[in-house]
């Protein structure tokens, strides 16, 4: 069973996600800030990553670089969804190594798609 560690503070975002992958067989953990994040993917080391961009206490870009600085977490692939259309955001992340980005609001099965494409 593949783990997916999903980083999002809106709730009904995190409910409709955890909800979809766990009727899929996927193992879902849940963390609604950065230190809970980057904590779960260290200690839990999963198979994926779905992180939201803009979180209540920082952006996700930071979640990025710290993950792809330490050797622990560098090769979990990271699926960005944010409702940003700002360019220049979606090419420093796009930069950074993430696997995807999907716009919210999103199609479920788009989000299943991708993730099956990566596991």
């Amino acid at each position: 069973m593949s783990k997916i560690l999903i980083i999002e503070d809106d709730a009904s975002v995190t409910k409709l996600l955890s909800t979809v992958l766990e009727k899929k067989d996927f193992d879902v953990l849940i963390a609604h800030d950065i230190l809970k994040g980057t904590t779960l993917a260290q200690t839990e080391k999963p198979d994926l990553i779905l992180l939201d961009l803009v979180l209540s206490e920082g952006r996700g870009v930071t979640v990025i670089k710290n993950l792809k600085m330490s050797t622990c977490t560098d090769n979990i692939p990271i699926i960005v969804i944010s409702g940003t259309d700002d360019v220049s955001r979606i090419a420093e992340v796009s930069s950074l190594g993430i696997t995807n980005f999907i716009r919210k609001p999103f199609d479920i099965n788009d989000v299943i798609a991708k993730i099956q494409e990566v596991l």
